[in-house]
């Protein structure tokens, strides 16, 4: 009975939810802290398929072949995210490889753009050595 008054009535219970946790905030945390403490992968497993259609089994296949590090820097995963983030093209939506946090978020910073970066590179390259004293 509850799920199809849920179903009719939609609107009226996306509100409820919002004000509820509005209200409850710190008991809704954590629930959701316990949740995730509980079924740790099912977050991850769900993040993958919605965002890039990839399972666990391929993402961890591609983490492999990579040899576990940033296929920019070379480097572990790092930053506030400790698993190698996916990349892919915002436009085709494509998958490209997988990249550390602070390389992926170079990229995004960048907007992806190769003569943004080209331009950065030269920058830092020029200013080696002569830069401004503090």
């Amino acid at each position: 009975m509850r799920a199809e008054w849920r179903k009719a009535n939609r609107e009226k219970f996306r509100e409820y939810q919002r004000k509820y946790r509005e209200n409850n905030k710190e008991k809704c945390d954590e629930a959701i802290r316990r949740s995730k403490a509980k079924h740790p992968l099912t977050d991850v497993r769900g993040h993958l398929m919605r965002s890039y259609g990839l399972t666990l089994e391929q993402y961890e296949a591609l983490v492999a072949s990579q040899g576990g590090l940033c296929y920019i820097c070379r480097g572990p995963p790092n930053g506030r995210v400790k698993k190698l983030s996916v990349d892919h093209n915002n436009t085709t939506g494509k998958l490209r490889k997988l990249l550390c946090d602070a390389c992926n978020r170079a990229l995004g910073f960048m907007k992806e753009s190769p003569e943004r970066l080209r331009a950065a590179a030269k920058y830092i390259e020029d200013h080696l050595v002569d830069s401004i004293p503090l």
